[in-house]
């Protein structure tokens, strides 16, 4: 295992302060224009101050966004690798998405409640047939409605070094809906030899716990991210194996681009230093 490097608690502090400043101001200008809007001007206001919010919170937090690809039009269903809790900002930051949620987020302090704000969809644990159908009619009614939604396909959280095979389940709104779907790669990457993406960004492993990984996580700087938007896969005539296969091919490709790229530049670099330090 890599050596692991203290974070600067003053930088954490200041972003702590920070992330609750916005929130506090955001949070209540979203529920009283939710409020004024009224129903039929209720997803505008939430895709605007959602991704506002993410926005404010992601320069807080010191992301370096890069998009490449062209993003998708309104009503499409995002698929999307999933590495962290700071996927979520970041790529809301620059697309108003509602995202496919654990049901216990929603039970969350405040957190939750924001989240419900965001018009996300809740998965239940239980795997009943019930909870799949509750499941698939939300997401099918915010589809429909010109919401663009985003899932995690893959199920959980991976290390940030691989795509994980994805899983279907939640893709048939995808073919009762008959909505585009648009493969998105999301690649965390650093230049800060005292941050671990596997360790400070990546929220994966069991001994992972909230409150340390945040304070490593926002106490250190150059958090890179590059999402890559893919071309758009027209569900008609596709099973849902059939899409997510097809999905998982294409964000793997461009995370790969994106790793290899990052690899070759790496190795240029030490041969740079290398042939300075020769003199």
């Amino acid at each position: 295992m890599k050596k692991q490097y203290r974070p600067n608690y003053i930088l954490y502090l200041l972003r702590f302060i920070g992330f609750w400043g916005i929130s506090f101001v955001v949070w209540p200008t979203m529920e009283l224009q939710l409020k004024l809007a009224g129903e039929k001007g209720r997803d505008r206001v939430t895709r605007r101050w959602a991704k506002w919010w993410c926005y404010l919170v992601a320069q807080n937090n010191g992301y370096e966004v890069e998009v490449r690809g062209k993003l998708p039009p309104q009503g499409t269903l995002i698929v999307a690798n999933h590495v962290s809790y700071a996927d979520i900002v970041a790529l809301n930051s620059v697309i108003a998405c509602c995202f496919v949620a654990k049901a216990e987020i929603a039970k969350w302090p405040l957190l939750g409640h924001f989240t419900k704000l965001g018009n996300s969809v809740f998965v239940s644990r239980r795997r009943s047939d019930k909870a799949l159908r509750d499941q698939s009619r939300m997401l099918s009614e915010r589809l429909e409605k010109g919401n663009t939604c985003a899932v995690f396909a893959e199920g959980t959280t991976g290390d940030g070094n691989e795509v994980l095979p994805f899983k279907s389940a939640l893709l048939q709104p995808v073919i009762d809906a008959q909505c585009q779907v648009t493969p998105v790669a999301i690649h965390w990457h650093t230049e800060n030899p005292r941050l671990d993406v596997q360790e400070d960004i990546a929220y994966w492993r069991d001994t992972h716990d909230m409150l340390s990984h945040s304070v490593r996580h926002f106490g250190k700087n150059s958090k890179k991210v590059t999402i890559c938007f893919g071309d758009q896969i027209d569900p008609d005539g596709l099973d849902r194996k059939t899409l997510a296969q097809k999905a998982y091919d294409t964000v793997k490709t461009m995370f790969d681009v994106v790793k290899e790229e990052l690899t070759r530049k790496g190795a240029q670099q030490d041969e740079r230093v290398s042939g300075i330090n020769s003199y």
